[in-house]
Order: structure tokens, then sequence, then C-alpha cells
């Protein structure tokens, strides 16, 4: 899910759902197809937005991180695991540091149990505080045990974390919805392992577009 708080206007994002995958959780929705049948409703929900997405200031580089108290263990880990993975596809140039207080953070991350009527597969939200299309600051909210992590193991659970936190990360890095759906950046993203080939070439066309924001 994308929100976007900027004077004038908000923009709201189709939630990230989970479809079922060649894993453990496949066998879960097999045992469950009324599950299946629920998530499909969304397919339409992943229409990308036709306003222009934001971006910060590459000044700003490297982010300050700050990550909640973990709810269950490992979760912290796998979102740390998904910023290095945002900041090596770009060889470290848009990177990120540790923050020690929300308040001296670019990005703060937390967690919720709290699922939304109506949304019960969304895995993760964003919000962003955009001024002039500059983002100031971002607020990734990962939610704990959604509807999919039923019947899921410790490790599966952890590995879905990282997953909704790679995604998650792209939108606080002004990254909208993607139609490709092999990308981490696709409306249902959480089904993809890693950052494609995509999800690389729009982030760096993202920061190329002008001569204020090169980073080669």
């Amino acid at each position: 899910m994308f929100r976007i708080n900027q004077p004038g206007f908000i923009i709201n994002s189709p939630p990230i759902l989970n479809k079922p995958e060649i894993s453990a959780q496949t066998k879960v929705f097999r045992q469950k197809p009324e599950i299946v049948d629920e998530v499909l409703k969304w397919e339409n929900n992943g229409k990308k937005s036709s306003k222009k997405q934001p971006k910060w200031n590459i000044s700003r580089f490297p982010l300050s991180c700050y990550i909640e108290d973990e709810p269950s263990q490992g979760f912290n880990k796998a979102v740390n695991i998904s910023f290095k993975s945002w900041s090596d596809i770009t060889g470290g140039l848009l990177d990120f540091k540790k923050a020690y207080s929300i308040d001296n953070a670019d990005i703060v991350v937390s967690w919720t149990d709290e699922k939304f009527p109506g949304r019960e597969y969304e895995a993760g939200s964003n919000d962003l505080k955009v001024v002039n299309n500059k983002i100031e600051k971002a607020f990734i909210t990962i939610i704990i045990f959604p509807a999919i992590d039923a019947g899921l193991s410790s490790d599966a659970r952890v590995e879905r974390v990282r997953r909704t936190a790679l995604h998650e990360i792209g939108h606080a890095m002004g990254l909208d919805h993607s139609n490709n759906p092999k990308d981490i950046m696709f409306h249902r993203g959480i089904v993809n392992k890693n950052l494609s080939s995509s999800d690389i070439q729009r982030l760096m066309e993202h920061y190329q577009k002008n001569s204020l924001d090169i980073i080669t």
C-alpha cells in the first residue's frame, strides 16, 4: 500500500497482497481455496498512479532508518537485509544508515497487529511526507500477522517480512506499483523473491531524470 501526503492531495495505492507460491504457502492456500478467491478480488487494484512519483533529494543520502523493536525473532534482520538489497543494486550510491530515534530518522519502520476491514491480506503499508515532490520522511508499517501467515512456520514468516519490506522500501524510495508481475514492485510482488532487473532499472531511472539528481 502506498500513500503520499502532500499539501493539496493524497494518493492511495492498493495494498500489497500475498499470492500463493511454490512453497509451504502454496499448501496453505490449497487447503483454503476461499482465501485464493478473496485475494483474486484485488486483481484489478494494481493500476499505476498517474501522479508524478516523488523522490528523495540526493544530498539526503545515506538515509537514516529507524526500526522499532521486533515483535518476533528475525523480523528486524529481515528488514535490514531488504534495505541492503536496495543499496547494493546502486553500488551503495543510494545507501542507508541506522537511526537511533524516530525523530532523527528519514525512514521509520514500525509493526502493527491492526488489520483493516476488507484488507485482511494486506501485509504492509507506506506513508510519505512530500513537499514540492521531494520526500521528507517515510513511514513503513508491516503487519505482524496478516491472514497469509496462517499455518506458516517461523522461518516462512520471516521470509514474508523480508519480501514485504523489500516492496515497501521501494515505495519509500518513491516508486509506484509496477505492471510487471515479476517485479517486487508489482502490487502483489511479495510472490517474488528478489528485485528484478525491471525494479532496478526503474529505481535508477527515477533518480537520473534530471541533472540535479544524477547519481553516477
